[in-house]
């Protein structure tokens, strides 16, 4: 394998290795069911026990995995079933000592879920989550339902094929392009056949991105959006001067926008590209970039009003009264006993523990997926270390514009540890402490994977170069692996170092 000229790597073995990937992803989804697991549940004698109670009866089967991809998927079904945003309602009774009684899909068998909000005024119940990706994905719904007559509220097996193509649609095919369009782009930044290969195979099986295409989520959607951004943008920023098209400009903007849209911290790599954009041709960014990014920005915001009345998203309502209702998970006037699991993991540890347990605990960034520690050497080298020219085979003349002058492999760290740094020290200072809720991994940094994966190519080149390089990397590539692999192809699940944790020594929290 060559290891000093990039892009001799045979495009067989890429293609079957991308091929794999896509292949086990669409496996995932066409076999995706809820799996009930007695470690996770509570035995009827086990009342200090913070899972819930082992069912009573066989439960209905469906492919609907937790609460977070059922809230989603309650607003989809409502759109296209009753028209409206509302996933239920709530009635006050004056005849009864429970004061209230609960209606509507998300209370129905198999459909329940804790990611809710109550509207104050009208006493209406609608998804916690933005409405933005569900009623894209209302509308595939809208045509499988009238155009083959399957019903996600029907019996099996049309509820199941509705569940199985969407997800295909929306995660497994965006999946492919990622990987094609991410190796296209470590060609572009590596020198190596084996860096290549080493970063496209911790895409494939090293991360948590396609540990989550079994469920309906905004986290594979915003980091497959980051790549479709990016690779035309570095063709504009890096490429020949003849590739300096304006849809370039229109499909970074357009997909820019779209992962802040999808993922809200994504904003900030949004903020960066236009920066970078602006600098690099400000008349072409602000008559293409600007205008393509607005239209998800645009439709975000107009979903938001046409579900709940107002711009802002439910979440930012977290803390008051559309959060905090009788029978809330987020309540936090409910019974001490009722506040037990990672959700309420602030209850009984300090800020700097979190931190701890985020970075290198049992929802650690690095100890969970090791070769990031690879992707902050990459950060720092090349933001301060000697920069790197882009590469001379795409023919770029010399010192054409600034950011040529700087280096693309200095610009994507620049941005990247910028990024990061926002990112990170947000979730770590000032988000609330729950590690995510019920997941594999830290899966609100999921669309900085790219990013991550792309700024450690140079440092993987120069492990390439020796044998212990190469040994040391296949370690860390090897506890990633492990960190990925999910169980039932469910990535609502704890993480391998909280479950061996709480096997040995009880539950966390």
């Amino acid at each position: 394998m060559n290891t000093d000229k990039p892009g001799s790597l045979p495009g067989s073995i890429v293609t079957l290795l991308i091929t794999v990937a896509v292949g086990m992803a669409a496996g995932h989804v066409l076999t995706i069911e809820r799996v009930y697991e007695p470690l996770f549940s509570r035995a009827p004698d086990e009342e200090s026990s913070p899972y819930p109670a082992w069912p009573a009866k066989r439960p209905l089967p469906t492919p609907l995995l937790r609460s977070n991809d059922r809230s989603r998927w309650c607003t989809i079904r409502a759109l296209v079933d009753t028209g409206t945003y509302v996933i239920g309602k709530r009635e006050h009774l004056t005849d009864s000592s429970e004061g209230y009684r609960d209606s509507g899909i998300v209370f129905e068998d198999g459909w329940t879920s804790v990611d809710k909000v109550l509207r104050p005024d009208t006493q209406e119940f609608y998804s916690s989550k933005p409405p933005f990706l569900p009623t894209l994905m209302a509308g595939e719904y809208w045509l499988l339902k009238h155009g083959f007559g399957w019903s996600l509220g029907g019996e099996a097996p049309s509820r199941w094929w509705v569940v199985r193509v969407i997800l295909l649609t929306v995660n497994v095919v965006p999946l492919a392009i990622y990987l094609v369009l991410l190796d296209r782009l470590c060609i572009s930044f590596g020198a190596s056949d084996w860096g290549r290969l080493f970063v496209l195979f911790a895409a494939c099986f090293g991360t948590i991105v396609t540990s989550f295409v079994g469920a309906l989520n905004n986290h594979t959607i915003a980091t497959c959006s980051i790549v479709f951004a990016l690779a035309p943008a570095w063709r504009v920023l890096f490429g020949p001067a003849n590739q300096d098209h304006l849809w370039r400009y229109a499909v970074a903007g357009f997909f820019a926008a779209f992962a802040a849209c999808s993922d809200l911290p994504a904003a900030s790599f949004a903020v960066g590209l236009l920066l970078l954009m602006a600098v690099h041709s400000p008349g072409k960014t602000l008559t293409w970039f600007v205008p393509a990014a607005a239209v998800p920005v645009i439709f975000f915001f107009a979903c938001n009003y046409q579900a709940l009345g107002q711009l802002r998203p439910a979440y930012s309502e977290l803390g008051g009264e559309w959060y905090v209702y009788p029978g809330s998970n987020f309540n936090p006037f409910a019974d001490l006993e009722k506040r037990r699991g990672v959700d309420w993991a602030r209850e009984q540890e300090s800020r700097p523990v979190y931190v701890l347990n985020s970075l290198v605990g049992h929802h650690g960034i690095f100890s969970l997926t090791p070769v990031w520690f690879l992707a902050a050497a990459g950060m720092l080298t090349g933001t301060f270390g000697r920069g790197q020219k882009a590469p001379a085979f795409l023919g770029i003349p010399p010192e054409r514009t600034l950011w040529q002058r700087w280096g693309s492999q200095r610009t994507l760290a620049l941005l990247t540890l910028l990024v990061s740094i926002v990112v990170v020290g947000f979730y770590l200072t000032l988000a609330p402490r729950n590690y995510g809720g019920w997941t594999l991994g830290p899966r609100w940094l999921m669309w900085l994977t790219p990013l991550w994966l792309l700024v450690m190519l140079p440092i993987a080149d120069k492990m390439a170069c020796c044998w212990r390089g190469r040994a040391i990397g296949s370690v860390l590539m090897g506890l990633s692996v492990l960190s990925a692999v999910v169980p039932d192809g469910n990535p609502w699940h704890h993480p391998w170092i909280y479950v061996a944790w709480e096997q040995m020594f009880g539950p966390l929290y």
